[in-house]
C-alpha cells in the first residue's frame, strides 16, 4: 500500500517526468497474427525510427482535458499541446497549410498529428479526413508510389513501428501511428501500442484479438474499427515485438497478455526501473486488479491511498495512470535510495519515516526493524 507521498513539489516532480518520458515501445516485424516469428533474444525495446521518434515527441506535449469535459473520439474541444511541442513539425505543418485551423493549438488534428510524425523525414503523398485514408492507400496509385496496406481483418499485423493506422468510424474516422505490438499467440491476445492525437489518450494500448483484428470495445472506441496498417516501402523497417520476459521474471500466472502486465513493464522502462520488479510488486499489491480495494481503503491496481491520489491530482480508479505515477513514484525512491530496490520497495509500502527509522535503529539490518507487513511485502517480491 502506498503510504501518503509529501509536497506539491514531488507531484510536480512527477508530472514533469511524466510528459517528457520518452515512452520506450513493443518491439516487432510484419506478418500474419498468428505467425510472428521469435522475437531476437534478449531484446526488450522496438526500433525507433524518424516517425516513432517524432510521434513520441508530439505525444508527450500533448493535453487531453478536452477529453475529461466532453470524451468522445472526436474531441469537440480537439488537442491542445504545451510549449514543449516540437516546434519544427509544427513549423512544417503551417508552412504546408498556412493558417489552416488543424495546425493550431486547442485545434490539433490526428490527421495532423500523422502528416506531422512524416513530415520532417518524408512526407506522406495522400491526405484527407481521418476515415479516407484506407481507401486512398488502398488504389493501385499508391501502391505505384510505394504503400502497403495490411488488413487486420485478414489477420495482418504491422510491417514496422511508424506505419499509419487508418480507422472508420465516428464523423470523421482517426488515424495514428504505430509504435508496437506483441502479436497474438496460442489463440491468446496481443496488444499494440500507438501514438494519436484527438484519441482517448497520447499514448494508448488496445488488444489484438486472436483472429488480428483491433479490441476497439473499451468505452471509449465502441464503433470505430481499425481498417489498415499502411506501410511506406520508403519508412526504415525496425523491430516492433516486445520479446517475451522468461518465466522467472514474471510472477506464476503472468504473461505479456494479461491485462496491464505489458504496460506496467513499459512504464517501469520508461523511467529506467527494473520492470520485473515493478510487475512483481504490482502484483503483489493487487494482484493486477484494477478494481481492487484493501481493508484500510487503498485503491485501484497501484492501491493508492485516496488522500494520496487527489493531492496527486488524479483517479486511483484509473488503472493506467495509476501504473504511471506507480512507476514514477518507484523511480522517485530508486533515486533516493540509490538503487537499492528493498528500501525503495519498503518506503513504498511503509513510507520514508519508516524506512529512515529502520536504518537508524538497526542499520545494515534496517529490514528488520520495519513492520512485518513490510517485511513480508519485500521478501514477496525480492525474494526472501
Amino acid at each position: 500500500m502506498l503510504k501518503a507521498l509529501g509536497g506539491v513539489a514531488l507531484i510536480l516532480v512527477l508530472i514533469v517526468v511524466l510528459l517528457t518520458s520518452m515512452l520506450g515501445v513493443f518491439m516487432g516485424g510484419g506478418g500474419s497474427a498468428g505467425s510472428g516469428g521469435t522475437p531476437p533474444a534478449g531484446a526488450v525495446y522496438g526500433g525507433d525510427n524518424a516517425v516513432t521518434l517524432a510521434a513520441k515527441q508530439m505525444a508527450a506535449h500533448l493535453n487531453t482535458s478536452c477529453l475529461k469535459v466532453a470524451p468522445n473520439p472526436d474531441c469537440l474541444g480537439d488537442a491542445s499541446f504545451d510549449d514543449g511541442f516540437p516546434a519544427t513539425i509544427l513549423a512544417w505543418g503551417l508552412s504546408h497549410c498556412p493558417g489552416c485551423l488543424a495546425w493550431m493549438n486547442n485545434h490539433f488534428q490526428c490527421v495532423s498529428f500523422v502528416l506531422g510524425a512524416y513530415g520532417l523525414f518524408h512526407p506522406l503523398d495522400l491526405s484527407g479526413n481521418g476515415s479516407d485514408f484506407y481507401g486512398l492507400y488502398s488504389t493501385s496509385s499508391a501502391a505505384s508510389l510505394g504503400y502497403r496496406e495490411m488488413l487486420p481483418a485478414r489477420g495482418e499485423l504491422p510491417i514496422s513501428p511508424g506505419d499509419v493506422m487508418a480507422w472508420n468510424g465516428g464523423a470523421h474516422g482517426h488515424v495514428s501511428i504505430v509504435l508496437g505490438w506483441i502479436p497474438p499467440m496460442n489463440g491468446k491476445a496481443g496488444v499494440i501500442t500507438f501514438a494519436q492525437a484527438n484519441g482517448e489518450k497520447p499514448v494508448q494500448t488496445l488488444p489484438i484479438l486472436p483472429n488480428g483484428q483491433i479490441a476497439t470495445n473499451d468505452g471509449y472506441w465502441n464503433g470505430f474499427t481499425v481498417m489498415a496498417y499502411i506501410h511506406p516501402d520508403w519508412l526504415p523497417v525496425v523491430p516492433g515485438y516486445l520479446a517475451q520476459p522468461s518465466s522467472q521474471a514474471l510472477p506464476a500466472g503472468l504473461t505479456m497478455q494479461t491485462p496491464y502486465v505489458a504496460e506496467a513493464w513499459n512504464d517501469a522502462n520508461a523511467v529506467d526501473i527494473p520492470p520485473d520488479i515493478f510487475v512483481r510488486q504490482i502484483n503483489q499489491e493487487s494482484g493486477f486488479n484494477a478494481a481492487a480495494v484493501s481493508p484500510a481503503g487503498a485503491i485501484g491496481i497501484a492501491q493508492f491511498m485516496p488522500a494520496t491520489a487527489a493531492g496527486m491530482g488524479f483517479d486511483p480508479h484509473d488503472p493506467d495512470v495509476s501504473l504511471r505515477m506507480a512507476a514514477l513514484y518507484m523511480a522517485q525512491k530508486d533515486a533516493r535510495y540509490q538503487g537499492d530496490d528493498a528500501k525503495a520497495l519498503a518506503a513504498y509500502n511503509a513510507g520514508d519515516g519508516a524506512v529512515q527509522t529502520a536504518i537508524t535503529r538497526c542499520g545494515t539490518n534496517w529490514l528488520s526493524c520495519t513492520p512485518i507487513e513490510t517485511q513480508k511485502y519485500v521478501a514477496a517480491i525480492l525474494g526472501s
